[in-house]
């Protein structure tokens, strides 16, 4: 729902989000108290309304007309402007908000709100959610909200099959219950129990009277909209503390019974009753379990005259049971920026943003956090990696302590460079980072009159990106602003900076080397005061360039990013302008993944379209993963060579597993195919790795002597166990027939390393043939009673023909399995060939070693690689005592 005349802007003026008002504003302290209540109330809740806002989507500008002639330095913005903005955000509010005034006009410049220093996730101006504390109703303040959460989340832990309430003031409590029950209750008389925390009294009466113009007018929706006003607020506190009950009709001093809505229908008077009780909304913490409804309870008491069973009135009695998470009375007032709209948020998505956490305890073991939503802006997701982010920072953007760094090497003491840093009057210590197109680096489009962009990031000064262009014109300024705002808003956003940040853009005319620019209006604050910004800001940008959304999202149920390793990213880096690549890498190293985010960099860089670009795997399993992603057209082999399919728009080639793709005698070359499909500017890399090559067909590659080879050797998919399981049928393909691919082999070996120190587990079981099936239950149920999801297992059978005949016992006891064709949260089970380049956390290998056809025995190793590789944390290898020839290497089994 848009928001009381604020509207966000395309601005002019700002690479940022400008929020405007359509109305004016007066400001200062005098002239405010002048105005009339309502409209100073108005103008304030709509000020607040778009400071919110911004603080919640990353910061922005706020822009305001002034009403009345003001001067800002004698004057102010008004005390019950400043004291709303200390509730909003806390003191010193500064911290967050700037003031400029700027002619007829202020803009107020705001921060990003991040959750630390005992902050909530979300910044809003009300709770919506109200406590009772004895007999008075209190709002949940925003900075109690946290608080409260936490409490509410404690009782649903400890009370996962009922609530029991406290019994403090049952005497009041009891009372009130027998009095809920009652049909009738004579008018005038005194009530014996009077408000507690779980009783409240209330007296709005409703009647037929008489004008003596209009004639019989009914009060009844007189008596409605005072209801419509108080049910809520005290639905909401009961709820939120003890449950409790609400009775109108009742004075609260004298405790007589007076009644409400005489003359008016008891039926209709109930279901309105109903409906303003349905106003309040309930809301499950994101822990609990429970899925019974909840719901006010409410009756008419009948209000009698003496020595009269007719009713004359009412007491409109209102249960209100006790509620194991939050009630709230109405939508949270708290405001965010969404398609382009300032949006209020509704309780559900509030409640859910605001118990946002980090994900699993699981993953801290395997990955650091090194973005943890305890300290980071609204919007950023939690970031893991196996690296350290002080490390990447300091290996990919150093910042030399006496002089600004210019980086790639080849862009020092250039008349380019030498121009830009003078132009901005760069100081030390800082960066000057020259990229094609930082655009593409944060997922948008390139600009093909755009030659080259660098970004300056150095203490004393705003963060600054020149765009190097053949001609400057009002649509590559648009360019420029454009992608400097998304770039400040990826640093905030994704990279998690929670400093006072603007990007500002530059134009450098190519042909002589001049800085055009524009004023910035953004206040001194803005620039990067020391050292200690430069690289916290840094470290905001290693996140948003080498950042993806995990693969572990959908497993875990909670989306959240991981980071490229220094190597991978290099590897982009380094290599993405060279069209023809062999990337190979060793089991493990990201080979897939590295695929996933080129493609997305190749769309961009190119400006293409998903049919431009075709991405081709051997198996169908690889293929259905990749579709999943919506980035390209993937076919397998076999596709790729039907005649009848159509590839006439494809300009760029992405090969994955191409160590498995083979030419069958009749087939065409499918390299050769490929080549020549590829357009004269497309790009074609190929993905593979010899360790994993499963067959011995001519597999269509050129010679590795005619290869562009990039090398991945750093292992950051597999535990360590899993890695050393894998080590022993290298050694085994090391030490077989000598080839120029065995030599390769051995040269990749030798710079191997594992990244990380997890360790996981590799544990073999030897049982009869006909205890293959009970074994695998078992090893199923004992790491389901574990915790183990059944999305983070994949039961892996030899060959297509021992899942056939398998398949059905396995199903038959655990209904918790699926097919690679289909995409849910299962048991993933079928045959290694067709799961190959797929992973899951936990891998179950059946008789492993039997899918290779006897002729093939030297390739018993490459295959066992293969399916070990899958595994990225547990490997189980399940075998018939009849099953031949496993390895048994000392250090691969873990009992």
């Amino acid at each position: 729902m848009a928001s009381r005349g604020l509207t966000v802007t395309d601005s002019q003026d700002f690479p940022d989000i400008e929020i405007k008002w359509s109305a004016k504003v007066t400001l200062g302290e005098s002239a405010r108290n002048q105005m009339d209540k309502k409209k100073r109330d108005r103008e304030r809740e709509c000020i607040l309304y778009g400071i919110c806002a911004l603080l919640n989507s990353g910061g922005g500008v706020f822009t305001l007309d002034i009403a009345n002639s003001y001067n800002y330095r004698r004057e102010g913005r008004g005390l019950d402007i400043e004291q709303h903005l200390l509730d909003l955000v806390g003191s010193p509010f500064e911290d967050m908000i700037e003031c400029i005034p700027q002619g007829d006009k202020v803009h107020i410049y705001v921060r990003s709100w991040h959750c630390g220093s005992n902050r909530s996730r979300l910044c809003s101006i009300d709770t919506g959610l109200r406590e009772r504390a004895g007999s008075t109703v209190n709002h949940v303040s925003p900075r109690d909200v946290s608080e409260f959460l936490s409490k509410r989340k404690d009782r649903a832990n400890r009370n996962r099959d009922g609530y029991e309430p406290r019994t403090s003031n049952d005497i009041i409590k009891n009372c009130a219950e027998k009095f809920y029950m009652k049909d009738s209750v004579e008018k005038g008389k005194c009530l014996e129990f009077g408000e507690s925390t779980n009783v409240e009294l209330k007296e709005f009466r409703g009647q037929i009277f008489t004008d003596k113009f209009q004639g019989e007018v009914s009060s009844s929706e007189n008596l409605i909209k005072r209801l419509k006003e108080v049910v809520p607020k005290m639905i909401s506190a009961f709820a939120n503390t003890d449950g409790g009950f609400l009775f109108n009709g009742i004075n609260d001093k004298s405790k007589e019974v007076t009644g409400c809505g005489s003359g008016i229908d008891a039926g209709e008077l109930l279901i309105k009753v109903k409906d303003v009780c349905k106003k309040a909304k309930a809301i499950h913490t994101s822990d609990c379990n429970k899925d019974a409804s909840w719901s006010p309870e409410c009756r008419l008491i009948k209000v009698t005259a003496q020595e009269s069973s007719e009713a004359d009135a009412y007491v409109v009695a209102i249960k209100i049971p006790v509620f194991c998470c939050a009630v709230f009375e109405k939508d949270p007032n708290s405001l965010h920026i969404e398609g382009g709209t300032v949006c209020r948020l509704g309780a559900t998505v509030w409640m859910k943003k605001m118990q946002l956490s980090d994900p699993d305890a699981d993953l801290s073991k395997r990955f650091l956090n090194v973005l943890s939503l305890r300290d980071a802006p609204p919007q950023c997701k939690s970031v893991y990696s196996i690296e350290m982010l002080t490390h990447l920072q300091e290996k990919l953007f150093p910042v030399p302590t006496n002089n600004i760094e210019v980086m790639p090497d080849a862009f020092k003491n250039k008349p380019l460079s030498n121009a830009i840093l003078i132009a901005n009057s760069s100081k030390s210590p800082g960066i000057c980072i020259f990229s094609p197109s930082w655009a593409v680096d944060i997922d948008l489009p390139k600009n093909k009159d755009v030659i080259r962009e660098a970004l300056i990031i150095s203490t004393g000064s705003y963060p600054t990106l020149c765009c190097v262009v053949k001609t400057d014109g009002p649509d590559l300024w648009k360019y420029a602003t454009n992608t400097a705002f998304h770039l400040k808003q990826k640093l905030v956003n994704v990279g998690g900076y929670t400093g006072k940040l603007c990007v500002i853009p530059q134009l450098v005319n190519s042909q002589n080397w001049t800085v055009l620019n524009h004023p910035s209006l953004y206040p001194n604050s803005y620039r990067l005061n020391q050292e200690k910004d430069v690289k916290a800001l840094l470290r905001s940008l290693v996140i948003v360039v080498m950042s993806f959304t995990s693969p572990l999202s959908d497993e875990i149920g909670c989306e959240f990013l991981n980071l490229l390793t220094e190597e991978q990213f290099k590897i982009l880096q380094t290599y993405g302008a060279i069209k023809n690549n062999f990337i190979h890498g060793v089991p493990g190293s990201g080979k897939t993944l590295i695929a996933m985010v080129l493609i997305r960099r190749i769309k961009n860089l190119y400006c293409c379209e998903e049919k431009n670009i075709l991405y081709l795997c051997e198996n169908f399993g690889l293929r259905s993963f990749m579709r999943e992603q919506n980035i390209c057209q993937c076919e397998t082999r076999v596709k790729f060579l039907d005649k009848h399919t159509d590839f006439s728009a494809v300009k760029h080639i992405i090969v994955d597993e191409a160590q498995n793709f083979r030419v069958e005698e009749g087939e065409s070359n499918w390299y050769e195919k490929a080549l020549k499909l590829r357009g004269a500017d497309g790009m074609f890399w190929v993905f593979l790795d010899y360790y994993q090559k499963c067959h011995d067909f001519p597999d269509g590659l050129p010679p590795l002597s005619n290869q562009h080879q990039v090398i991945l050797c750093k292992v950051v998919r597999n535990s360590a166990n899993v890695l050393k399981a894998m080590q022993c049928q290298m050694h085994r393909i090391m030490k077989g027939p000598q080839s120029e691919v065995t030599q390769h082999l051995k040269n990749i070996n030798s710079e191997r390393a594992l990244h990380h120190s997890f360790q996981g587990s590799c544990t073999t079981k030897e049982v009869a043939p006909d205890k293959v099936v009970k074994c695998v239950t078992k090893i199923l149920e004992r790491l389901l009673d574990k915790g183990h999801t059944a999305g983070d297992i994949a039961v892996l059978f030899s060959t297509q023909e021992q899942l056939t005949e398998e398949k059905d016992k396995l199903t038959t006891q655990f209904p918790l399995f699926r097919s690679v064709e289909k995409i849910s949260q299962k048991v993933m089970v079928d045959s290694v060939c067709r799961f190959s380049g797929l992973e899951r956390n936990i891998v179950i290998l059946v008789n492993p070693s039997e899918s290779v056809h006897p002729r093939l025995k030297h390739l018993k190793p490459n295959l066992l690689i293969s399916a070990y590789s899958i595994a990225r944390i547990e490997l189980y290898v399940v075998k018939s005592k009849e099953s031949v020839w496993l390895c048994r290497c000392p250090t691969m089994f873990l009992s």
